[in-house]
Formats: structure tokens, C-alpha cells, sequence
């Protein structure tokens, strides 16, 4: 069971609902309540088939070199909790994801043919002006992929030099700087209340 991110949902003539994870979450309340649907009709299966594909593809090939600078955004007792847990998953020291030279250069490749082919996906989506998956507005397949954009954003590396943003300032080059339009796209669903 995740804990973050939890809904518990508890109405009169229900019994109390716990939601954990992203995707249940939204489902939930796409379902339930009214407004703008990050799953408008009939659109379901090709979002989920399309996030599989970012989960299985992009992220995984990303998230490596996300993973070992995170720690560098991190407070002292988030640190402490992090690293050793991602560690233990990666089974390397958390330094060790983030390569040099060749290594580094393979990888990035790689995380680009990704990025590629998802902006052919986007690209073929004209009415959402190439930024959004589906019609006109962001879906939940939107979301997914600006939180990872997100995440690339907010990690500086610091191991090139104090404050270099290294991975966002690769990305945000890629796809005739598609990938900072859509996060821009966003700025109006990002305020904290």
C-alpha cells in the first residue's frame, strides 16, 4: 500500500473509501464529481495504454538519473529515509546511478529516442496543438508525464557545478522545446492553495 498520495472518501450512505495511488485516485474522482474529466469518454484504454508506455519506456530509463540527485532537494531526515531505501532497490550506492563519460552519454540516448517517440504521439493530436494527448485540454496522461517533467525540473545535480539543472536543461532543448510548452500549458493547474 502507497501512502502519499491516500484519499479516504466517507459519505452518509457509504462506507468509508481508502484510495492510494495516483490513477485510482483520479478514476475516483473523474467518476464522482463534477467538472473537467481527466478521462473524458471513450478515452480511457488509450490512456492507460499510453501511460503503460511511459512507465515502461521513458520512465524507466529516466528516473536512474533522476533517482541519484534527488537527495540533493531533500532535508536532512528525508535524506536519511531515501537514500539508503532507493539504494536497496537500485542495489548501488545512489551516486553510482548518475554515470560519467560513455556511460552517461549511452544512457541519454537512449532517454531521448524515448522523449522522441512520445512527442510523435503528441504531434499527431493537432486539435491539442501538440501538447496535449487527448482533444484540446490536459487528461491525466498529461499530468503523468509534466509530474515527471516536474520532477527533472526541481532536482538540480550539483555534481557539475552548484546549482546546474542538468537534466531539464537537456530536455527542455528536445522536441523543438515541446516539453517546456506543455509544462507551461500547466502553470494555471500548479498554484498551492
Amino acid at each position: 500500500m502507497y501512502t502519499c498520495p491516500t484519499i479516504t472518501v466517507q459519505s452518509p450512505s457509504e462506507p468509508k473509501l481508502h484510495l492510494t495511488d495516483s490513477t485510482p485516485i483520479a478514476e475516483y474522482l473523474d467518476a464522482n464529481f463534477a467538472g473537467p474529466k481527466v478521462f473524458p469518454p471513450g478515452s480511457k484504454a488509450a490512456q492507460h495504454l499510453f501511460i503503460t508506455h511511459i512507465q515502461q519506456h521513458l520512465f524507466q530509463n529516466l528516473r536512474p538519473l533522476i533517482i541519484g540527485i534527488t537527495p540533493n532537494i531533500l532535508d536532512s531526515r528525508t535524506r536519511e529515509y531515501y537514500e539508503p531505501n532507493r539504494a536497496g532497490v537500485y542495489g548501488c550506492e545512489l551516486k553510482d546511478l548518475w554515470p560519467a563519460g560513455p556511460e552517461r552519454e549511452a544512457r541519454w540516448q537512449t532517454v531521448k529516442k524515448d522523449f522522441d517517440a512520445v512527442a510523435a504521439l503528441y504531434d499527431k493530436n493537432e486539435e491539442g496543438g501538440g501538447i496535449y494527448f487527448i482533444g484540446s485540454g490536459p487528461t491525466y496522461a498529461d499530468i503523468l508525464l509534466v509530474a515527471i517533467l516536474l520532477w527533472t525540473k526541481a532536482v538540480p545535480t550539483d555534481r557539475d557545478g552548484p546549482n546546474v539543472n542538468i537534466i531539464w536543461d537537456i530536455i527542455k532543448e528536445w522536441n523543438n522545446g515541446k516539453w517546456v510548452k506543455m509544462v507551461d500549458s500547466f502553470k494555471d493547474y500548479l498554484r498551492v492553495i
